[in-house]
């Protein structure tokens, strides 16, 4: 493997949140760039969001970070087998406020091998079941994904909200970074994922976000 890339873009702005109930009223169509950022519109339990995470606290990896996760099978020694192995799962994170509270958003782009996509793949989200995973161990489809959001409490980490998409897609816009030694790993603190994603919760829920982010950590989840 070698190294993921592709597109630029433009972008500059603030970080809030605010909002009351109503029906989707988003106007954000596409991917803004690879400028690091974080803009979210639409509702989500019936709150109006409009987040918008812009250097020079996108930059910033305690306040927007991804966090990629992989799944790498045991050879007939038990050790990792990375070249068997594949990115299941991508998560963007950021710390906002909505309606004067503090919530950290867990954004989690699901069974899905974005590391062997390229950009511009557009990706369809289906509802999620867990006996019928587009992604485990022996491999990933990689024609569908689940969209997932999750409010989760930025002081315990603990989750208030999870939720998933019944519907919408995912538009890659970049997987940025170089596999170690392993020639799968991207090493934690390195690369970044921009994309466009769009999805529908409910018929009064449904936002759309474009996002790029640097990669604070990974991890290895070999449980599905």
């Amino acid at each position: 493997m070698g190294a993921w890339v592709r597109f630029v873009g433009v972008m500059a702005i603030g970080a809030t949140v605010g909002g009351c109930g109503g029906t989707d009223s988003t106007t954000l169509d596409k991917w803004v760039g690879s400028v690091r950022h974080l803009r979210v519109t639409g509702f989500m339990m019936g709150e109006k969001l409009d987040i918008n995470l812009a250097t020079p606290d996108a930059n910033d990896m305690t306040k927007l970070w991804c966090e990629r996760e992989y799944q790498v099978p045991n050879d007939a020694n038990s050790m990792p087998n990375y070249a068997g192995g594949h990115n299941s799962e991508i998560r963007i994170k950021g710390q906002v406020v909505v309606n004067g509270q503090a919530r950290l958003l867990d954004f989690g782009l699901k069974r899905h091998n974005w590391q062997a996509q390229t950009a511009g793949t557009a990706v369809p989200v289906i509802p999620r079941d867990d006996a019928n995973s587009p992604c485990g161990l022996a491999g990933c489809t990689n024609d569908s994904m689940w969209l997932s959001w999750t409010w989760r409490n930025p002081a315990d980490n603990s989750v208030t909200y999870k939720s998933a998409a019944q519907s919408g897609s995912v538009t890659l816009g970049e997987y940025v970074g170089t596999p170690d030694t392993t020639g799968l790993l991207i090493p934690a603190g390195t690369g970044n994922v921009g994309g466009f994603a769009k999805g529908q919760w409910s018929a009064t829920d449904s936002i759309s976000a474009s996002f790029d982010a640097n990669c604070l950590k990974n991890v290895i989840d070999n449980s599905y």
